[in-house]
């Protein structure tokens, strides 16, 4: 079934639910009602959508198509199921990818893009009753797109201890929550990469030593989740962060995080090599390298990713991008 048919399928769901559902007379239990049969109908038809989207091999699709998706489920979401946990994190999941589609084109649209998606992604934790009492006491995690050192500013460092605050946000979560921790983790992962090597924000760069808990508590939750795509986060970050600054940063700790990565997909997730002729080879001054990798990516066949040749479409349209800033990597 082709993602067409299945956003066509998700939207006549949504309306036999809510054709059913109105002729209750009671307001309060027909928004509950309401609430109900959506998560559920949302459960048959979103994963449906979600994986057909997944097995399309162009970029350029996605890029035409999930706009209309995101604004479809986001509407759905906000407007019939606020606290579907199947929905949220579908929105945060759209909402991720379609930034990773644009960053390189338009990267303050894909920052604006990266910060829903981290909102839904929290909105989703906040499920978790231990960390919703926690992030009701104050904690600014959920603050939209505000770095971190501002946040720092208006409370002030007595007050605010981000990482001390993503610890316990970490701490309380558990299984059920891996996929809300994997999403509003890479959401704002990307938008600190994004700012902090397109934008020119030293802050950013600061901030992602913290914010990287969240994922590294995926890879303990289950380390080959989303094709090992958080382990991946964790060998770029390796790769873009020198020793100096982090102990676990360097070439030879981020070749080693990218070669665990790679045998989770048997080679086959193509964003692995992007991230390593996008961080590693230059960090390694390796023009070689670079080259290899490029012919690789954009040589191989999308679809040799089982359930993620989108993901390899969009490493190949990426790494078209950063073919053309092979001079500025290694003058």
């Amino acid at each position: 079934m082709t993602p067409l048919a299945m956003l066509k399928r998700l939207v006549t769901v949504m309306c036999i639910l809510i054709l059913i559902l109105s002729v209750s007379g009671c307001t309060s239990l027909r928004k509950k009602m309401t609430a109900k049969a959506i998560d559920v109908g949302a459960n048959m038809a979103v994963d449906d959508l979600l994986t057909a989207s997944f097995n399309i091999p162009s970029a350029r699709l996605a890029k035409e198509g999930i706009p209309g998706q995101a604004f479809l489920v986001t509407q759905v979401t906000d407007g019939m199921a606020p606290n579907s946990y199947k929905m949220l994190v579908t929105n945060s999941l759209l909402y991720m990818t379609y930034g990773l589609l644009v960053e390189d084109e338009d990267p303050e649209y894909a920052v604006v893009l990266y910060g829903m998606g981290k909102e839904y992604g929290i909105r989703a934790l906040r499920l978790n009753r231990k960390v919703k009492k926690y992030l009701d006491q104050g904690f600014r995690f959920s603050q939209p797109l505000k770095s971190i050192e501002e946040m720092k500013k208006e409370k002030g460092d007595k007050e605010f201890d981000f990482e001390k605050d993503v610890k316990r946000i970490v701490d309380f979560a558990n299984e059920d929550d891996i996929e809300a921790l994997f999403y509003t983790g890479t959401n704002m992962v990307l938008s600190l990469f994004v700012r902090s090597m397109q934008l020119g924000d030293m802050s950013a760069t600061i901030d992602l030593g913290d914010v990287m808990a969240l994922i590294k508590r995926v890879n303990e939750l289950d380390p080959e989740y989303f094709f090992g795509f958080g382990q991946l986060l964790v060998a770029g970050y390796k790769a873009f962060i020198p020793p100096l600054f982090d102990p676990e940063g360097g070439v030879e700790n981020a070749t080693a995080a990218f070669d665990l990565t790679s045998r989770i997909t048997d080679g086959n997730l193509l964003m692995v090599d992007y991230f390593k002729a996008k961080l590693l080879a230059p960090a390694k001054k390796d023009p070689e390298m670079f080259d290899a990798l490029v012919e690789r990516i954009l040589t191989a066949d999308p679809k040799i990713l089982k359930g993620g040749a989108l993901l390899n479409a969009i490493a190949q349209e990426k790494t078209m991008y950063l073919k053309k800033q092979r001079g500025d990597l290694f003058p």
